[in-house]
């Protein structure tokens, strides 16, 4: 992985802070390279304490940050609302995605054109002690598996 590749999130709540938490305090991913797009004031204002940007809107912080990969972190009931309007920011983006019982064929539907990993992580991955297993989609290649299982790691 590239020492200044961006991460960004969509979604801060507990899995998806507990990932970006764990990647901060693995020292993988700088806090400067860190990026958090949360409609919540209190997960923007816990990262931002961390030093990682942070954006009420998922589209700016995707257009102002331009991340390499976007971690998907949103409660599957809204996956579809939130993500829709961002497949074409997104096209070409390595996403991965939390949503559970929200299948690869799905997200593809939903981000055709852009490079999708799947993964079921679990909470004790804000301190680095989780188990998650990752797998790609049809336009995912095995170094994009293998960046999500890195960052996961």
């Amino acid at each position: 992985m590239a020492a200044d590749e961006k991460i960004a999130f969509i979604g801060a709540g507990a899995m998806g802070g507990a990932i970006a938490r764990g990647l901060d305090e693995s020292g993988l991913v700088a806090p400067g390279l860190l990026g958090i797009a949360d409609p919540g004031e209190g997960p923007r204002r816990s990262f931002e304490a961390l030093g990682a940007a942070s954006w009420s809107d998922a589209a700016e912080m995707i257009a102002e940050f331009d991340p390499a990969t976007v971690f998907v972190a949103v409660k599957p009931q809204i996956l579809d609302a939130v993500v829709r309007p961002l497949a074409r920011p997104l096209a070409g983006r390595l996403v991965v995605s939390i949503a559970a019982g929200v299948t690869i064929a799905a997200l593809e539907e939903l981000l055709p054109e852009s490079r999708i990993v799947r993964t079921m992580p679990n909470l004790p991955m804000q301190k680095r002690l989780g188990a998650a297993a990752v797998t790609g989609g049809a336009s995912a290649g095995a170094a994009d598996v293998e960046r999500a299982a890195e960052l996961l790691g």
